[in-house]
């Protein structure tokens, strides 16, 4: 049993004692968790009744939430929030400060060798690309200029630090916004909502600061490409549906008028019809793996979120068409493995990268009337079912001895690849399949010593999805000391 402790008993009393709030239980207008169990949580904390074992998610939100109000910078993005691509010192290759640029993640100076950081891992620097066809020469030495180190080429799970200032920004503003708007909807507290709606303002509509609608710079590679399809991810992956939500959970706040809702409205459809009509946004959505996931959640979570009801059964419908090349069936194998991802260096991270996109996919797509539920799909050759990608993971990452056979950044142990990942998708398996094995699971994951327990009581995820098993049913001493 949880026993609440002080700093739980005063986030629940300060929760509770928001003047002016009555307790309702109408869902929020989101589309990536599941709104009626958020109204649920919301109307127990605002009637005093909040369960023990809700207090710890609550107290951790409320611990997220402040540490987010310091809107504080780090890595590639270094300055203090609120956050704008303005503000990148790097001017993107169309000369305008207001486009989004960034350049490739993986790209290097074609002369540039392994720096020395990533160790053991250098050893794979000059494996070629997934990306890069056979019958390209790689590298070819006769088109690289070692003066000027042009043109860049690619190092597949190599990140390289250079030109990330957008991607890095972009992160911060999605994460803060995001947790933000989720305290406010559970506390009414309007500080959060202030910080919320100056994020949004300025990232999406104040006219000085405010991002172009688009991604035509984005994943640029010096010397070859001045923007590729594939940085379409850095939004995609980072937003997918939580940006969109957070402004719809601010609904209410005086920091968050009608009119605000409705610029960043605009902004939504400008940016949904270039990621389904331009030349870089059809590209995305012909990719055949997590990139075709993730662009599939964000174009779905705008298109829901605009009103676009013709454009959200669409996107949908591609999902399990099989003239798509990145639909269900062509990603998911019948065992379900996901080749593509298993192919790539760091085939942990991508795989695990792809089920959370799956699932969340499924969510979105679960608010659109007269579709039939992903959750559940299944070719009838068995392939196309992320019921059966989670399982194929699981499998490893919660067996310590089934050793994964493909790679991740050079690691062999278990204890270093990114296996809790999954504890969000398999906390959602639990209810979606009904079946608490899938939650009862979460703490074989290779956590750090004391953090499953952590997260199985903590994470904010217990405020946005139900609980199936409950605290007790968890056997902590069968983890790895």
């Amino acid at each position: 049993m949880v026993r609440p402790t002080t700093d739980m008993l005063v986030t629940v009393a300060l929760f509770v004692v928001s003047p002016g709030v009555v307790a309702s239980s109408v869902r929020p207008n989101v589309h990536g968790y599941n709104s009626s169990w958020m109204a649920e949580v919301r109307d127990m904390i605002l009637s005093g009744k909040v369960p023990p074992d809700l207090q710890p998610p609550l107290a951790a939100l409320v611990r997220s939430a402040n540490g987010a109000l310091r809107l504080s910078g780090g890595g590639a993005c270094p300055e203090k929030g609120p956050w704008s691509v303005t503000a990148d010192p790097v001017t993107p290759p169309s000369g305008d400060k207001h486009d989004f640029s960034y350049i490739s993640t993986y790209a290097w100076p074609c002369n540039a060798m392994c720096p020395p950081t990533f160790g053991a891992h250098c050893a794979q620097w000059w494996r070629r690309p997934s990306w890069v066809k056979n019958t390209t020469k790689y590298p070819d030495w006769s088109k690289c200029d070692n003066a000027t180190g042009l043109p860049w080429i690619g190092h597949d799970g190599f990140g390289q630090p250079q030109g990330q200032h957008d991607t890095g920004c972009s992160v911060q503003m999605s994460d803060s916004v995001s947790t933000l708007a989720i305290a406010y909807y559970f506390s009414s507290n309007e500080t959060y909502a202030t910080a919320a709606a100056a994020l949004l303002n300025t990232w999406f509509i104040d006219p000085a600061t405010a991002m172009n609608p688009s991604l035509s710079f984005a994943g640029y590679t010096p010397g070859a490409s001045n923007g590729s399809s594939s940085g379409i991810i850095a939004t995609s992956l980072r937003w997918n549906s939580k940006v969109s939500d957070a402004a719809r959970l601010l609904a209410g706040s005086p920091s968050w008028p009608a009119t605000s809702q409705a610029l960043l409205n605009k902004w939504n459809a400008e940016y949904l019809d270039w990621l389904l009509s331009s030349k870089m946004g059809q590209g995305e959505g012909r990719a055949t793996n997590n990139h075709f996931t993730w662009y599939s959640v964000q174009t779905l979570a705008l298109a829901l979120d605009v009103g676009n009801s013709s454009a959200a059964t669409n996107i949908v419908a591609r999902c399990t068409a099989q003239s798509t090349p990145g639909a269900l069936d062509h990603q998911i194998r019948s065992n379900g493995l996901m080749p593509l991802e298993a192919a790539r260096d760091a085939s942990v991270s991508y795989s695990t990268m792809n089920v959370v996109g799956l699932f969340t996919l499924a969510t979105v797509a679960s608010y659109v009337p007269g579709t039939s539920p992903l959750w559940t799909y299944k070719a009838a050759d068995g392939t196309g079912s992320m019921q059966s990608a989670l399982d194929f993971l699981s499998a490893f990452g919660t067996n310590k001895s089934n050793v994964w056979p493909y790679s991740q950044d050079g690691k062999s142990n278990w204890q270093d690849m990114p296996w809790t990942n999954l504890a969000v998708p398999l906390r959602i398996a639990s209810i979606l399949y009904n079946d608490p094995s899938y939650e009862q699971s979460i703490v074989k994951l290779p956590w750090p010593a004391g953090e499953a327990d952590t997260f199985v009581k903590e994470d904010v995820s217990r405020l946005l999805w139900p609980v199936m098993a409950s605290q007790e049913q968890f056997d902590l001493s069968t983890l790895d000391p």
